[in-house]
């Protein structure tokens, strides 16, 4: 059945529920009722829906992670590579 049916599947042991309903494509995840609360809250403060906030989150932790990765020193071969002569 579509058009609003659930459609669970196992993930790595757990059953996930997948809604097929009047939006795009969702499932379910488990989270603490205190992450739940805060996530939210914080969609309510920034006028905006729990999977957007957590899609700028998640953007927001890919992008500390990038610059991380670029503030980090360069190893001996990234070096080498960098000053090796391309003619």
């Amino acid at each position: 059945m579509r058009g609003g049916a659930f459609f669970p599947r196992r993930v790595d042991g757990i059953v996930y529920t997948t809604y097929r309903g009047g939006m795009a494509e969702t499932t379910t995840i488990r989270v603490s009722r205190d992450t739940h609360a805060r996530v939210t809250r914080l969609a309510a403060e920034r006028h905006e829906s729990i999977d957007t906030t957590v899609r700028s989150a998640l953007r927001a932790l890919r992008q500390d992670a990038m610059g991380h990765d670029l503030a980090a020193e360069l190893t001996e071969d990234e070096t080498a590579w960098l000053d090796a002569d391309a003619g």
